[in-house]
């Protein structure tokens, strides 16, 4: 090139690398001649070496509650980075006993730097033991990358629930005396405590259970007594037992005369 007098003129340094260029730094010299005349000035190039392609795995939601005897989910993603595509094995570590924890699809393969799911299906049964597990999922791509993301499960016993029944279902008392009920509470799954009450009582009547609160699997003494000036008649009562998870009615009849 020739730079005008006293000017200047320019000219482009074009640096193309190949993938088979090796990482580091390089000096790069232009060199400029004319006749004796001689220079040159020199250029830092620095080759950088290229992403590696790769996967990532994740998992949504990553934490997940069942009662025993109950299912759940979780989406894991697999997601490509640097044109990532190649297919990934996805297996699953860490289920609990008497439990069943699966993949599906057991592989999938993401479009470059792009992303795809895999559903992770968690069914527990009544004899899963109640606490809480680490669930694994690893990803694996022709044995040399491998990921992994988790999931936290948590078996819980179901809540204790109860029975309610009393007997006799109907109960005549003359006014100015009493007459009881019993009152059965059955226990289902564990046992909890109880405590009872009484409805539809006509007036100058009292009531009074003896034990309140029951724990389930035993029974409650009701005692209704009626004062010499108690309506005559016909009445419905409900009973009604509450554990602070369940609550549960049963009814039966007064009498007074």
């Amino acid at each position: 090139m020739t730079p005008a007098a006293n000017g200047s003129a320019t000219s482009a340094l074009s640096i193309v690398t190949t993938s088979a260029t090796v990482a580091g730094t390089y000096t790069v010299t232009v060199a400029g001649a004319s006749g004796t005349l001689n220079h040159s000035t020199a250029v830092a190039l620095t080759v950088n070496a290229a992403p590696v392609p790769d996967f990532s795995i994740s998992s949504s939601p990553t934490s997940v509650t069942l009662t025993q005897g109950g299912n759940g989910s979780s989406t894991v993603t697999v997601t490509s980075t640097n044109g990532f595509s190649s297919a990934v094995g996805l297996t699953v570590t860490g289920c609990p006993a008497n439990a069943t924890c699966t993949v599906n699809p057991t592989s999938v393969t993401p479009v470059a730097n792009g992303s795809v799911t895999s559903a992770l299906s968690l069914a527990t049964t009544a004899s899963t033991a109640a606490g809480t597990y680490t669930i694994t999922i690893d990803g694996t791509s022709s044995g040399a990358l491998n990921h992994s993301t988790t999931v936290t499960l948590t078996v819980n016993a179901p809540a204790a629930d109860f029975t309610i029944s009393a007997s006799p279902t109907s109960l005549t008392v003359l006014r100015s005396s009493n007459g009881s009920y019993t009152v059965s509470v059955g226990a289902v799954g564990a046992s909890s405590s109880v405590t009872l009450s009484v409805s539809g009582l006509p007036s100058r009547t009292h009531s009074s259970f003896s034990p309140n609160p029951v724990n389930s699997g035993g029974t409650s003494k009701l005692t209704i007594s009626a004062n010499r000036n108690a309506p005559v008649g016909s009445y419905a009562l409900t009973i009604t037992g509450s554990n602070g998870n369940f609550s549960h009615p049963t009814q039966v009849t007064l009498q007074i005369q």
